[in-house]
């Protein structure tokens, strides 16, 4: 804001110099002149000690020609020093008018959304919700749309009707509604319905569909959760047509999700919703109801191959639905695969939500997990691991990408409403770091593994991105030339085995004299680490698979 002073220890100015444009290293480049004054090496004149301050602490616009004097300014520089003022004074009143409009125009909306009474009287504060909501919608609007769709066939399962598998047309989708017993969590929801899509009747497939999750009356209002069963999309594992598809001939049951309580709820809420009636998160029973109709029409006999899995929400709800399943069925060969939802929770929510959802009120948990679920401190990665060590002739598995970003937000969104702080901000390296975490914890079980992309996408399943998914990347093959220009141009080698998603589905469930690894690829920061997990060979001891796994790994 003034012009250049010259420092007493220099030889003074002439009253007008002009400077030689300085190389960009030299703007950045310090060192010390004899008086212990640093240099900014732009010719003669050395700023003050103040000056340098200045220049330190912000970003100043150095000109190529500029008058240093050792008087006053000239009445060129004071016009342009009070222009940038003015002009500087004019944006921020700019800023703060927009910012007093902007919060006068979503203030009903900030009622509705964010504003709402949480636990303890806590009031969300908007300017934090609104954009973790936004980011959320970009997500589930695609899916909401097609949560009335037009269906193949539909049938309604009644004292009369059972709706058996025999007569449903083979490769279309069939809407079955359950009826007495289930529905979606507002009262002006439409009813429930799940999937069917047939196949080889031996060769079964569970999946849990996504959906969101709503846990408190800010949350339903945001509408972080369908109210709706969504119409299965001919995209993903759904592309029942396509020879790349690992799951082309299987039957596919689909246990729609609309409940907002990760397929588990058992509890009546008192809600204030707008429009939306009673509110009931009945995932339980809505889940009851199509294990119940797939034990009648495909449970009688001997399985091929059983797959069980779970997208998003559904991740979560395999999870804690595989011991039951898995007990109810009959199969040769059988895999669990939790796809975009490992459980980074902040500390301490988890037990929280799952006894305030009604968890506890089923008959999901085993006796030491009830005890825990009434306490407050059961955690879905401790049911995943029982279930594992209950049943290890079957593979488990995990997909994940390193910095999910839609579970980025939400654990944002848990931090903000259920903790009360508005500070927190989930970055990636944090993110990618409680991942891990909870990957080394599975890396105890001899059969378990996980495929890892480096990727911030959600969801791979039913959705196409499915077909050209390696761990390397989501959009391209990292193996080969790419990793040879990388090695050239960075010096940085990417390790890991850059297998398709398709092939290594295809290698679950685990058959009879083969195996199935954990895959990743990234830069491998540390010398050594230990083995990634194999199913169907010999294993690491315990102690050497608990070593945390370096996070480019």
């Amino acid at each position: 804001l003034k012009p250049c002073r010259c420092a007493p220890s220099r030889s003074p100015c002439p009253a007008t110099s002009t400077m030689a444009p300085a190389a960009p290293g030299d703007l950045l480049r310090r060192s010390s002149d004899g008086a212990g004054r640093a240099s900014l090496g732009l010719g003669a004149c050395t700023p003050s000690e103040s000056e340098l301050g200045l220049l330190s602490g912000h970003n100043v616009d150095l000109q190529t020609e500029s008058t240093c004097s050792s008087d006053s300014p000239s009445p060129s520089m004071r016009r342009r020093a009070w222009g940038r003022v003015l002009a500087t004074v004019g944006f921020f009143a700019l800023c703060l008018l927009a910012a007093l409009v902007a919060q006068w125009c979503h203030a009903p909306a900030a009622a509705l959304q964010g504003r709402g009474a949480l636990d303890g009287g806590l009031i969300v504060e908007y300017g934090r919700f609104e954009p973790l909501v936004a980011q959320v919608e970009q997500t589930f609007k695609p899916i909401a749309s097609r949560a009335r769709g037009s269906y193949s066939a539909e049938c309604n399962i009644t004292a009369n009707e059972t709706c058996p598998f025999e007569d449903m047309p083979r490769g279309n989708i069939t809407a079955v509604f359950p009826g007495e017993g289930t529905r979606c969590i507002f009262g002006t929801s439409p009813p429930y319905l799940f999937q069917v899509i047939p196949g080889d009747k031996d060769k079964l497939v569970v999946h849990f569909d996504m959906g969101g999750a709503c846990w408190d009356e800010a949350t339903a209002n945001a509408g972080l959760c369908l109210s709706g069963v969504a119409e299965v999309p001919r995209e993903g594992m759904f592309r029942t047509n396509d020879p790349a598809n690992p799951y082309a001939n299987y039957t596919i049951v689909v246990v729609g999700y609309c409940s907002g309580d990760a397929f588990v709820g058992n509890v009546r809420r008192d809600w204030v919703v707008p429009e939306a009636g009673d509110v009931v998160q009945s995932g339980y029973a809505n889940t009851k109801s199509v294990v119940k109709w797939v034990h009648a029409n495909l449970g009688k006999r001997r399985l091929k191959s059983l797959i069980l899995t779970g997208s998003s929400a559904g991740a979560l709800g395999v999870q804690i639905w595989a011991r039951p399943l898995l007990r109810r069925l009959k199969y040769e060969s059988a895999a669990v695969i939790a796809d975009s939802f490992a459980g980074v929770f902040p500390a301490g929510v988890q037990g929280r939500q799952q006894l305030g959802v009604g968890l506890c009120n089923t008959a999901l948990l085993t006796e030491i997990m009830q005890e825990a679920c009434e306490a407050g401190t059961l955690e879905v990665q401790w049911v995943y691991e029982s279930t594992m060590r209950e049943f290890p002739e079957v593979a488990f598995a995990s997909i994940d990408s390193k910095i999910d970003s839609v579970q980025m937000v939400f654990y944002e969104i848990a931090y903000l409403t259920l903790l009360g702080s508005a500070d927190y901000t989930m970055s990636p390296e944090i993110f990618a770091a409680k991942l891990a975490i909870i990957y080394r914890r599975y890396n105890l079980q001899p059969n378990w593994i996980s495929y890892m992309a480096n990727s911030g996408n959600h969801m791979f399943l039913p959705k196409d991105i499915l077909y050209h998914t390696r761990p390397g990347s989501t959009e391209l093959k990292t193996s080969g030339l790419f990793n040879y220009g990388l090695e050239l141009a960075a010096s940085v080698e990417l390790t890991g085995r850059d297998t398709p998603l398709t092939s290594w589905l295809a290698d679950l469930p685990v058959r009879s004299g083969a195996s199935a690894s954990s895959v990743c690829r990234g830069v491998m920061p540390h010398p050594q680490g230990p083995p990634p997990a194999k199913l169907g060979g010999p294993q690491p001891h315990a102690e050497n698979s608990s070593r945390a796994w370096p996070v480019g790994q």
